[in-house]
């Protein structure tokens, strides 16, 4: 095709030339017609060096012949699933974990436990929103290789300033205030403000512990932006066809570092926190984009619910006898792999997964909540801790009013703070990531 392709833009060069030759003693005019078939001849020119980038990058490349790069990657299930992966840490931070809390309200005691291993493992949430974030950005990296033969890292980085900062920076400036005035018992001292602010929250809050400040959450922001600094560079210098043996890497570095930790006795959260122990999930999300090269993959509907009934199997039984907050081998060994490995069962499954074949309503309602789902992360302690003050009911009213007001200052957020650079983001996009952008 490549061929084809050259010399198409080869013919249509060479008539650009001839019409040139023949018009040239007519009116000026004709030099907008000339201008015309150049510039049609430059882009299918380029059409030729983005296939030859494709054909040669081996990071896109399809087994079909027929298939093009595409500058735009969209799937909007995963929009879905950062609403679900939201949603587990929200749980988590919602409801009691304790096993005698419910049996205080009336659950037999085999079923106790196994309710506050769901409440824990919500916590798990968090890995998928590694994993997604991990190969998302692999696979937008991938594409910007093969269609341009480089990587853009100095538009990389003001995409990812103008996704992340204006809400986070606005809400650790709210934190900060809220500490000066004295309300709702917040206290975000100078070091965790510093800290935050120069983007290391998790590593303050792997030393001193969490913070008492509803801007705790945010230590994971401060991973994740650590990876966005050095991911692209990584990606330049390993190139795209080298991605395996760079996320394998990861892989056992996040080992070795948990198992020197494990020996240390440092206590939680300082695995929790710790970047270089916390690379499974992003080791793996970057193994499904050098797998998966921009493929859907076809999975059957059975297939489809083992691979979702295993992946929430593995994070239920690791939060009930392997929790990531304790210290103990298992735990530190086999936890963290483990849990990412069913962030990364989940990514394939909605991956596979169609969202035109449910109702309108709930597939426009998931991928509405997974855009806003970075708000509602950062939003959500802060609600919860509204409701805590002013709520005395049950379990389920305190829940629904918290996740509603989670949602409403999301949906507030996104549309007056964040979208207006969102579409500032759209001038250093190469490769479109969402309808519009």
């Amino acid at each position: 095709m490549g061929n084809r392709v050259r010399l198409l833009a080869e013919d249509l060069s060479e008539l650009a030339r001839r019409s040139w030759r023949s018009m040239r003693l007519r009116s000026r005019g004709t030099v907008s017609t000339f201008s015309k078939a150049v510039g049609v001849a430059e882009r299918i020119s380029k059409v030729r060096i983005f296939s030859a980038s494709f054909s040669n990058a081996g990071a896109i490349k399809s087994k079909s012949p027929d298939v093009r790069v595409n500058p735009s990657f969209y799937r909007p299930e995963l929009d879905s699933l950062r609403f679900l992966a939201f949603l587990g840490v929200f749980i988590q931070h919602s409801l009691p974990h304790s096993i005698d809390v419910y049996e205080a309200h009336g659950l037999p005691k085999l079923l106790a436990p196994w309710i506050a291993s769901i409440t824990m493992g919500g916590a798990y949430g968090v890995d998928l929103f590694f994993v997604l974030s991990a190969y998302l950005i692999t696979e937008l990296l991938q594409r910007e290789f093969a269609l341009t033969g480089g990587l853009d890292i100095r538009s990389f980085y003001i995409r990812r300033i103008l996704r992340i900062w204006p809400l986070y920076f606005f809400f650790l400036a709210l934190c900060i205030l809220l500490t000066l005035l004295g309300m709702g018992r917040q206290h975000f001292g100078v070091s965790y403000a510093l800290a935050f602010i120069l983007l290391a929250g998790n590593w303050i809050c792997a030393f001193k512990g969490y913070p008492a400040s509803v801007a705790a959450p945010l230590w994971s922001v401060s991973l994740e932006e650590q990876f966005y600094l050095t991911w692209p560079v990584l990606m330049r210098l390993v190139r795209v066809r080298r991605l395996m043996i760079a996320a394998v890497s990861m892989l056992v570095l996040a080992f070795a570092t948990r198992l020197v930790l494990l020996f240390a006795g440092i206590p939680h959260p300082g695995v929790w926190c710790n970047t270089f122990a916390r690379l499974d999930p992003i080791a793996c999300g970057i193994i499904l984009a050098a797998w998966l090269k921009g493929r859907r993959p076809t999975l059957s509907t059975g297939t489809r619910a083992l691979a979702g009934a295993g992946a929430l199997s593995i994070w239920l039984v690791v939060a009930r006898y392997a929790p990531l907050d304790a210290t103990v081998p298992l735990s530190v060994l086999v936890g963290y792999p483990a849990v990412a490995l069913a962030g990364s069962l989940l990514v394939v499954l909605f991956l596979a997964c169609d969202l035109s074949k449910l109702p309108k309503l709930i597939s426009s309602s998931g991928i509405y909540l997974g855009r806003i789902s970075y708000g509602l992360y950062v939003y959500h302690l802060l609600a919860i801790t509204i409701v805590g003050t002013v709520d005395r009911g049950g379990f389920a009213t305190f829940w629904l009013s918290s996740l509603i007001i989670t949602v409403v200052l999301s949906a507030i957020s996104y549309r007056y703070l964040e979208q207006p650079f969102l579409r500032l983001k759209l001038r250093y996009t190469h490769v479109l990531s969402r309808p519009g952008g």
